[in-house]
């Protein structure tokens, strides 16, 4: 990605959210594009020229959920949007932007895209990719109200890029040099879905969620049957005895059989 994308990116993004080429940002590098967000949040102290967006071809020190590493080497696409939020904690943050990234991959990549509870990203049942909302005090107030989402999508990163401990669950949408002019459109999509309208995104999250009628593994610590959602995507699970239980935190890992 080039510095002069945010142009072209700039010139594909719905009209009525407002969002000029000076609020994308564009890195070859970068540590981390959720802290970069968060920076920018916490200098204007305002949330001033939001929403923004953070783009990096690659970063040195990306993070998944419970700051767990994310291997984010160069072909991929990581980006974090800031924008105010009413409820920037809220569930339905992170599965409005599964559903933005899942739709967007279908439509702009031609690649059936499924959602693994709560944010895994599959094509092919691999990971391609993962998403990390974060909530941001206001600095007046001292009330969440701002929200940045970073996703990492492996978009045409060779397979020797990944860590030795994922490359038997991550894979990229493209082989390395494959399409790379679909970046920009895809982008541009899942800004202008996660930004846009969110109605029915409940629904849409669940047409394409993968983990619904499986077998998974909770936490690691017992196997139930993935039943249902409740009404901000917290998973509803069966376990032996006929008892359901609702899982808003933690992780299901689904278990084949």
């Amino acid at each position: 990605m080039e510095k002069s994308d945010s142009k072209a990116i700039a010139s594909l993004l719905d009209s009525n959210l407002n969002i000029t080429n000076s609020q994308i940002l564009v890195y070859s590098e970068c540590g981390s594009t959720n802290d970069l967000a968060k920076s920018g949040l916490a200098q204007t102290g305002n949330g001033s020229g939001l929403p923004k967006v953070y783009i990096a071809s690659r970063q040195t020190q990306g993070r998944g959920r419970n700051r767990r590493p994310f291997a984010s080497p160069e072909g991929g696409i990581y980006m974090s949007i800031a924008f105010k939020c009413p409820n920037p904690v809220d569930a339905l943050v992170t599965i409005g932007a599964a559903a933005a990234v899942a739709e967007s991959i279908a439509k702009v990549c031609g690649q059936e895209a499924k959602i693994k509870w709560v944010n895994d990203i599959l094509v092919g049942g691999k990971k391609v990719c993962g998403i990390l909302a974060e909530g941001v005090l206001g600095a007046n107030s001292g009330e969440l109200e701002y929200a940045v989402v970073g996703i990492g999508i492996n978009y045409d990163t060779p397979w020797e890029s990944f860590p030795e401990d994922v490359r038997g669950k991550a894979a990229s949408l493209f082989a390395p040099g494959q399409n790379a002019q679909l970046k920009i459109p895809l982008i541009a999509n899942i800004i202008n879905i996660l930004l846009g309208s969110n109605e029915q995104v409940l629904e849409r999250y669940k047409g394409r969620l993968d983990t619904l009628g499986k077998r998974v593994l909770v936490n690691g610590q017992y196997y139930a049957n993935a039943v249902g959602l409740g009404e901000t995507g917290e998973l509803v699970v069966e376990l032996g005895d006929g008892s359901r239980i609702t899982l808003a935190y933690g992780e299901a890992s689904i278990i084949a059989i």
